[in-house]
């Protein structure tokens, strides 16, 4: 068996554990990593990124989650209510 490698992003740090990515329905990628490192990474314990599927990769759109909270598989939501869609 062969996997062909079609698409990174080296965002510069890694998640200790968990995290989670997915593609978007637009070709972007959402990714979360929790328990950033290498250190110093202040006062940041988690981090979500939307980023374009490029060869240079943009960030669209980014929440950091501060120490002491981490986020595991962590998505982003349109909306919490029916036929409302927030705008960013």
């Amino acid at each position: 068996m062969v996997a062909n490698l079609a698409w990174d992003d080296l965002p510069g740090e890694y998640g200790l554990w968990g995290g989670s990515i997915n593609q978007l329905a637009n070709g972007n990628i959402e990714f979360d990593g929790n328990a950033l490192t290498p250190p110093p990474i202040p006062n940041k314990a988690s981090r979500v990124r939307e980023v374009t599927q490029t060869s240079s990769p943009q960030v669209i759109w980014e929440l950091q989650i501060p120490l002491p909270f981490d986020a595991y598989r962590c998505y982003r939501v349109p909306s919490l209510y029916p036929g409302v869609t927030w705008q960013n």
